[in-house]
């Protein structure tokens, strides 16, 4: 069976990270990818590339310019090409965007870069824990101290990764209607924000999200068991609340009014106390009790665990999210499989990395021809990738909305149906909803009603996509099947999977961090797991999956007319995240935490406290650390004991303790002057609030803050641009808008008659929010 993007050659530039995972999602379902590599490079790197660069080839190329007669027969024959050169590189001329239209038309070029093309900010090194010191992710994240804290997932790199993938995607799918491709651009930062919204209104309310390190909620929380074993809760409704109280015995608490029925508990005293109480009564039996209740009940659970000991659970093993390949240095090696699969053309792994089998210079024979002359060209600008597409999106919370968010950006016309109660983040009114529900149309139906059935179903059968984040089954109860509808896209993203012993279980993002390793992780070294539900990572990961899923299938559909469904979940997510570690090979290292304090992984990879705020510092070579020692008029520090003591951490040593209190000494501004100026990559940790980023000159400078006028909250302001491509109209923006707020249009769209529209209104099939509520 052949997979979505066979007969797809990539040539990949990249040397990060994010560019080496987005190739390896094109890789796995079906491209040729070609790894470019200098002269002398054996093509084998460590760490996380041991996974990345599996079924990849490896090509030695000179990379010169003027160009190479190889490089320019390569670039004819090939479809895509992805670099991450910084903007200031000398080897910009070879990825010249009017300079590749000419030489193939055809060619979809994507750069990905740290911070984008644009602005103060272009030429900064591509390093994860900068980017979220600047995007304000370090300084809103709970901890076991006052923060910012060190945050151990690559968000910026895997979200860059999926956006990067996400783009080339959609420039092919649109290439199947003009014949030529376009420029995609994405970056770190992009990558960073996927998984923190940015959003402020003039009648908005800012929330306080999260400050207890357990989580958001005293029922959204993880805590200890009997026998040491911890627990994480996701109760995220009050009927979760409801079934979790009366299994613990504390069904009568949620009457008491100043604990808000679990939920919203009046004060920090009461939230504290109700955690109180629930810490009591779970410490009191041991983790396998409360999960045999739990299940029993339909409780929202899951067990904490290692990343290492989440290759061996079931679930992730019925998914097929394990594979073993045999590596040229490391032998056999356990990984993530294909997070994402498409039911008629699904992924499959191609093999490991392999170094390069050509003398350099030498392109493989069997490569395609040149790509052929466009016969006739459009003149831009293009319509956005997805124009004309409709999406049906049956989605709560996070995960789903993220992919309806991620299509509708690409131009598809997305519906959202909604229940008459809306959305469950509606009455929650978090900024994420509204920045995730930007760009949609709100269609509230009652789906258990006969007439709201009808409705569903009408609506269905116009759409392009559905996508949905319902339990196993629930699409089909509604009515909708690829089977009645041989062209639609069924987008599934679940919780734990299709199959499988989790399968029936209510899946949470928080669940999901719980079961891969996530919490554990940012524990760090010596401290309980950590639940940080603001950044929400399996979900915002999951539902850029899904979006890429759907891209895929469109793909397909375009060369072949085939519809199929897509699935992935959230759990898939959570591996993506970390599948640097998910393996398991002979000699694999230990995964580098942060300390107790939750500071870094090292003195020369952490944040310090300066006299007016905080900074980031990544000195990762011998000459760095050398030049940071230097920078701080200190060059006898390099010489300080960094031994670290039994039991503790490299943040323990001396050497440690003597750059925190020479930092101390300095402003913000004079310190990141030093390090800047010797060289050393560093970052000022900047606000969490929306209002700093929106307002900054880097995002302005990148075109990624748009206006909108909400007809309830006044003017919205929302982080946008995410991707960008090259000669393509503007996707017309709308702000998030009001439950069921487009509910009369679309009905008389399907043809419904203005008596049968009062009538559904009247029968309460159909709902629409007052703009006065």
């Amino acid at each position: 069976m052949q997979r979505a993007l066979e007969e797809i050659v990539v040539v990949d530039l990249t040397r990060g990270a994010a560019g080496a995972l987005a190739t390896m999602l094109l890789a796995d379902h079906g491209a040729r990818v070609l790894r470019l590599l200098d002269s002398h490079d054996s093509g084998l790197r460590c760490g996380g590339y041991r996974v990345w660069d599996r079924g990849k080839e490896s090509l030695r190329l000179p990379l010169t310019s003027p160009p190479a007669e190889a490089y320019l027969n390569l670039l004819r024959r090939a479809d895509v090409l992805i670099e991450d050169l910084p903007p200031a590189s000398p080897l910009q001329a070879l990825v010249d965007d009017a300079w590749l239209a000419r030489l193939n038309p055809r060619l979809v070029h994507c750069s990905l870069t740290a911070y984008g093309k644009r602005g103060p900010l272009r030429d900064e090194p591509p390093i994860d824990e900068l980017v979220m010191a600047r995007a304000g992710i370090l300084a809103s994240q709970p901890g076991f101290r006052p923060g910012p804290v060190h945050v151990v997932h690559p968000l910026p790199s895997v979200g860059a990764a999926l956006l990067a993938a996400l783009g080339i995607v959609a420039a092919l799918l649109a290439r199947e209607q003009t014949g030529q491709g376009r420029p995609v651009e994405t970056s770190l930062l992009a990558g960073a924000l996927l998984y923190h919204p940015k959003v402020s209104g003039e009648r908005l309310e800012p929330r306080p999200f999260q400050t207890h390190p357990a989580g958001s909620a005293p029922f959204y929380s993880v805590y200890a068991c009997a026998d040491g074993q911890w627990i994480q809760l996701g109760c995220v409704h009050q009927g979760f609340i409801n079934a979790a109280a009366t299994v613990m015995g504390l069904r009568h608490v949620l009457d008491e009014p100043r604990f808000g029925q679990g939920r919203l508990p009046q004060d920090e005293a009461a939230d504290q106390e109700l955690r109180a109480l629930i810490a009591r009564t779970l410490s009191a039996k041991p983790y396998a009790e409360w999960a045999r209740r739990f299940e029993a009940a339909d409780v929202p659970f899951a067990p904490v665990r290692t990343t290492e000991e989440a290759l061996d659970d079931p679930q992730v093993r019925a998914n097929g999210m394990v594979v073993t390949l045999v590596d040229p240095e490391v032998g056999p090696i356990e990984q993530l499989g294909v997070p994402v699969q498409l039911s008629a053309t699904p992924g499959a792994v191609r093999g490991p990395r392999q170094g390069p089998s050509l003398p350099p210079g030498e392109l493989p024979a069997d490569l395609p021809p040149p790509r052929p002359a466009v016969a006739q060209p459009v003149p831009p600008p293009w319509p956005p990738p997805l124009a004309g597409l409709r999406v049906l999106e049956i989605t709560n919370l996070i995960a789903g909305p993220t992919a309806g968010r991620l299509l509708a950006d690409l131009g598809a016309e997305v519906i959202k149906l909604e229940p008459p109660s809306g959305d469950l983040s509606r009455p929650i009114a978090r900024t994420y909803f509204y920045h995730l529900n930007a760009h949609k149309r709100s269609l509230a139906v009652d789906p258990r009603s006969p007439q709201g059935q009808e409705v569903v179903q009408r609506l269905a059968a116009t759409v392009d996509v559905v996508l949905a984040n319902l339990r196993p089954g629930a699409v089909t109860r509604l009515g909708i099947a690829c089977e009645r509808q041989p062209r639609l896209i069924l987008t599934h993203i679940s919780g734990y999977g299709t199959r499988g012993p989790y399968a029936h279980r209510p899946g949470i993002d928080p669940l999901a961090q719980a079961l891969i390793g996530l919490e554990r992780a940012q524990g760090g070294e010596g401290n309980p797991p950590v639940f940080p539900a603001q950044l929400a990572p399996t979900d915002y990961t999951a539902g850029a999956l899904a979006a890429l899923g759907t891209l895929l299938a469109l793909f397909v559909r375009a060369r072949t007319g085939q519809g199929q469904e897509v699935h992935t979940n959230l759990l898939n997510g959570g591996i993506l995240l970390c599948s640097e570690w998910f393996t398991r090979y002979a000699g694999r290292p230990r995964r580098p935490l942060a300390d107790r304090g939750q500071y870094g992984l090292g003195p020369f990879h952490r944040l310090y406290a300066v006299k007016d705020g905080w900074i980031y510092v990544v000195a990762p070579s011998p000459a760095a650390q050398q030049a940071l020692c230097h920078a701080l008029g200190s060059p006898d520090l390099a010489a300080v004991a960094d031994d670290v003591p039994a039991g503790g951490h490299a943040n323990d040593t001396p050497l440690a303790h003597a750059l925190a209190q020479r930092f101390a000494s300095l402003s913000q501004t004079e310190a990141l002057a030093r390090l800047q100026a010797a060289g050393v990559p560093c970052a000022p940790v900047l606000p969490g609030d929306s209002e700093v980023f929106l307002g900054d000159a880097h995002a302005l400078a990148n075109d990624m803050v748009a206006t909108y006028a909400h007809p309830r909250l006044g003017q919205l302001r929302v982080a946008r641009h995410y991707l960008r491509f090259g000669h393509t109209a503007e996707v017309r923006g709308r702000p998030t808008p009001l439950l069921g707020e487009h509910t009369q249009e679309i009905l008389a769209e399907l043809g419904f008659s203005a008596e049968a529209i009062a009538a559904l209104f009247a029968c309460g099939a159909v709902h629409r929010e007052p703009l006065s509520a």
